[in-house]
């Protein structure tokens, strides 16, 4: 995927959180994914000076390289299977790393890589392995509406069972954006924390912004990660897996054969409130109180 204006404007955030970057690892190699003159007016108004500005315009125009180390970074590494883009390290991430590229990093950044590989669970656990004590795991990856670009649409409730004290990490951001100019970014709470799902069908090619940190090292995944409402609810008989009892009206509907259900559905989906949302807002059909609008710089 690339930095695009999403990942430039969330690495400036990550920068003025005073986040150190340091030893720092590409999940391949990235290129930029908006114009020299639109991410001169992004690190303009993020009030970096012009001097500094003039000369990261006159770096490497295609790879990002330059604007790490502007944000921060001591060196940059990039890893792929391939050597297509001159990546300096090859690697499957399908397969576990080598021991010596374990506790290496301070950040490790997926901007876009790991909704290609097919085995998932290696790969981000190859991330987790490869960063140091305090390092951060930064991802700008796809959630919504983004269906065949690659294997996987990634929900964050995911990232927030992998990110767990469990494995020895931190969640400390993890923000939802819609990819769309003038956009606005929303919090996303974790479903564990308010006891039931946060779940958001909407209309707009969306994306997570994630921000962990490692705080210490322990074997990950040594308890597979279960989704927190089947911890907590789902194996209880509880009906509350989504936050909300039945009406009247929903349980007498219940009682309706399933081939007349789907042509009253049919006939009235016009009318159907939850339609609309998931077409006019950001959030869609998502609970308003799970998403935090945040101002976008």
């Amino acid at each position: 995927m690339g930095f695009d204006t999403n990942a430039i404007k969330f690495l400036l955030q990550v920068k003025k959180a005073n986040t150190r970057l340091g030893k720092t690892l590409t999940l391949g190699r990235q290129s930029y994914q908006l114009d020299k003159n639109y991410l001169s007016e992004i690190l303009a108004g993020s009030g970096l000076e012009k001097e500094r500005i003039k000369v990261l315009m006159q770096a490497d125009p295609v790879y990002v390289e330059p604007f790490l180390k502007e944000m921060g970074a001591s060196e940059v590494d990039s890893l792929d299977a391939s050597s297509y883009e001159s990546a300096n390290l090859i690697h499957d991430l399908n397969f576990p790393v080598s021991g010596s590229l374990k506790a290496q990093y301070d950040t490790v950044i997926d901007a876009g890589t790991l909704e290609h590989v097919f085995n998932f669970p290696v790969a981000i656990k190859n991330c987790m392995e490869m960063l140091k004590v305090n390092g951060h795991f930064i991802s700008i990856t796809i959630t919504n509406n983004f269906s065949g670009h690659g294997f996987y649409q990634f929900s964050p409730e995911l990232f927030f069972r992998i990110f767990s004290p469990e494995n020895g990490f931190k969640m400390k951001k993890m923000l939802l954006a819609i990819n769309e100019p003038g956009n606005y970014w929303y919090e996303i709470p974790d479903p564990k924390d308010i006891k039931r799902r946060v779940i958001f069908e909407n209309a707009r090619q969306s994306l997570l912004l994630v921000l962990a940190e490692k705080v210490a090292v322990k074997e990950i995944f040594r308890s597979t990660p279960q989704q927190s409402d089947y911890e907590h609810l789902a194996w209880q008989g509880n009906e509350q897996l989504h936050g909300n009892k039945r009406s009247s009206f929903q349980k007498m509907f219940s009682f309706i054969p399933n081939p007349w259900k789907n042509k009253i559905r049919h006939k009235l989906r016009v009318l159907d409130p939850k339609a609309w949302k998931v077409f006019l807002r950001d959030t869609g059909s998502g609970h308003t109180n799970d998403f935090k609008k945040l101002k976008n710089m």
